[in-house]
């Protein structure tokens, strides 16, 4: 957990000093390895598993829970298995936390893009294209000319549409396989934690949504309530 927080502190605006971390002990200190490639372990173990399932040569077979690169299986359900053998539950449930602050700050970059080029002239041209479409049967230079300018503006605006679209594909698809992993292992481990779990969800977002249905007979927890912070770290490491 110690590293999978420094590892988020590239996405932070504000940073998590070393000795702000909550896991780090004046007793026993957590050593802070030199970075290779400005990530830790945990980062780059990440990054190698969205590296071995690039969506530009694998393609993820549903029915098989796995990647494949033409008929050779790349990653799979033993890959995630192996992984949790090595980093242990919380290595694993870091690694669904890291790809969540990576899904972010994708999209806040994406709706950075969109707002600077779709919400100024790209808007307006798009506008004026269709007040001329939709007056004319036929196209005029004056709007081939316009529809032209519009393709070469938004060409890069869809390439990052796509990039941004893939990629937060396949970063569900792999929070998907790290939670199957950690809910079976639960399962296994802790069968009574892991039922116990299951039926205080499933009553909570029954309470939730009958507050939203009827406000006044269905309060909502109150903020300094611990239920839902607790219930969430245990529902985090349990896929």
């Amino acid at each position: 957990n110690y590293h999978v927080e420094m590892e988020c502190n590239r996405f932070l605006r504000t940073k998590v000093l070393d000795f702000q971390s909550q896991y780090q002990s004046d007793v026993i200190p957590i050593p802070r390895f030199p970075l290779i490639d400005g990530s830790n372990f945990m980062g780059r173990l990440t990054r190698e598993i969205l590296s071995q399932t690039d969506p530009h040569r694998t393609v993820y077979v549903d029915p098989m829970n796995a990647w494949f690169e033409g008929s050779r299986e790349v990653v799979g359900i033993k890959t995630f298995s192996l992984i949790q053998s090595s980093v242990g539950v919380f290595g694993l449930s870091g690694m669904d936390r890291l790809l969540c602050f990576m899904l972010v700050a994708d999209l806040q970059q994406y709706c950075a893009t969109y707002d600077r080029n779709v919400t100024g002239q790209l808007l307006g041209s798009l506008r004026g294209a269709h007040d001329v479409c939709a007056t004319v049967n036929t196209y005029s230079p004056q709007s081939a000319v316009m529809l032209s300018n519009i393709a070469t503006r938004s060409g890069k605006l869809f390439a990052a549409m796509t990039d941004t679209i893939t990629f937060i594909g396949q970063a569900q698809l792999i929070r998907r396989q790290i939670s199957n992993e950690l809910n079976f292992l639960s399962k296994i481990d802790s069968t009574t934690l892991a039922c116990a779990l299951d039926a205080v969800n499933a009553a909570l977002v029954n309470d939730v949504r009958a507050h939203y249905r009827k406000p006044d007979q269905h309060p909502y927890p109150a903020e300094d309530n611990p239920l839902l912070s607790d219930l969430t770290d245990y529902m985090a490491n349990t896929g």
